[in-house]
């Protein structure tokens, strides 16, 4: 039975970005089942256009941009009074009486482990918003034991404050997606091609795989490599990339950008990829990894940050700041169908680990305490 007297708030409007979004949906979606008086805040176009939303959800318009200084004004006139509001990253409202107690996920501290990568009035701002969030949060949910111990290193945080709930993977969505196998026809199981998820952030090490692929591409002329996620838009997006990809004959030849896809044709580009790239230098978790895993699609991750600690023994790691490595790691899984093998067993064995449904748990037992408390 729902509890009707409890009123949750969540910041909505990250809904439909890759990461932060994926988390935030699963979690909209079980407190729906839970809780009758759910409020999200967003653009109610892009929140009931949400597979997961119910009509029985409250909608209040939210148009600020995150991270701006006039979301904080907006948090002021728009948030009612309400039990709990989840913040699904750091910029929680700087006043908040009208909530009595505060979730706010930190999925890593990324905006100040690499500040260099923001403007000096962002970092600031960034900085701001992380240390209040640790002082004015009741908990925090982090998603792994890197994440976790990267708070603790860069803010003052009681670490009782901290909870580590792991990401999941729909492995059963996708295989179903899989079995659909819509866009086949579009030649994708003739070309020979290595794939990158994910946006081109500088943190995600996009210039030094591409400079990478440059190096196997010499020895394998009809190797491509796609990337998937958006060109453009983000605050601190890599602008080099696009120098790179222009000046570069092999590259501008034999990158491609997709562009946005849905999950029917991702699945598709994963099943048949040679492998995932993903040579984060800095990741609080990465669903990329396990979303390939899922679809039996050889990993090539980063020796560093969190990788290590979700991937164990079913990927393969490569040094994210040495291109000859990165290189010579690619080559390793085009040539080496033995190893391939070995990551596809290891991956299906791994991916198993990580549901959404454990997740969901994790953070209901979280909100249930703090309604007790």
């Amino acid at each position: 039975m729902k509890d009707q007297r409890i009123i949750i708030v969540i910041d909505a409007r990250m809904i439909n970005t890759s990461g932060i979004g994926r988390y935030l949906s699963s979690l909209i979606d079980s407190l729906q089942k839970k809780y009758d008086n759910l409020i999200l805040l967003g653009k109610k176009q892009n929140i009931i256009e949400q597979p997961w939303f119910k009509k029985s959800t409250s909608i209040i318009e939210f148009s600020s941009n995150i991270y701006s200084i006039k979301e904080q004004f907006e948090f002021i006139m728009k948030i009612p009074t309400c039990d709990i509001f989840i913040s699904p990253h750091y910029n929680i409202p700087i006043l908040g009486w009208k909530m009595k107690k505060q979730l706010t996920f930190f999925p890593d501290v990324n905006h100040l482990a690499l500040g260099g990568t923001l403007s000096l009035s962002k970092r600031w701002y960034a900085k701001l918003l992380y240390n209040l969030g640790a002082w004015r949060s009741d908990v925090i949910i982090t998603i792994s034991n890197f994440s976790k111990n990267e708070i603790l290193k860069h803010l003052k945080v009681r670490p009782k404050k901290l909870v580590v709930a792991k990401c999941g993977t729909d492995v059963d969505k996708l295989k179903k997606l899989s079995e659909k196998n819509r866009i086949s026809n579009q030649g994708l199981s003739n070309i020979i091609y290595i794939l990158y998820v994910g946006n081109i952030k500088p943190h995600k090490n996009l210039h030094r795989a591409l400079l990478a692929f440059e190096k196997v591409q010499k020895n394998n002329t009809e190797l491509k490599f796609y990337i998937v996620g958006k060109r453009d838009g983000f605050i601190t997006g890599d602008k080099d990339i696009f120098d790179l990809l222009e000046c570069n004959p092999t590259l501008k030849d034999n990158v491609r950008f997709t562009g946005y896809i849905n999950d029917m044709e991702l699945v598709d580009y994963y099943k048949y990829s040679q492998a995932l790239l993903f040579p984060s230098l800095y990741e609080g978790f990465g669903l990329p990894p396990l979303e390939a895993m899922a679809l039996d699609c050889p990993v090539i991750t980063s020796k560093v940050s969190s990788m290590p600690e979700i991937c164990g023994n079913a990927a393969i790691y490569c040094n994210p700041y040495d291109v000859e490595d990165i290189a010579y790691q690619i080559k390793q899984v085009l040539v080496n169908e033995t190893l391939k093998a070995e990551l596809r067993r290891n991956g299906e064995q791994k991916v198993q680990e990580y549901t959404w449904e454990r997740f969901n748990k994790n953070v209901l037992k979280e909100i249930e305490i703090l309604l007790k408390t």
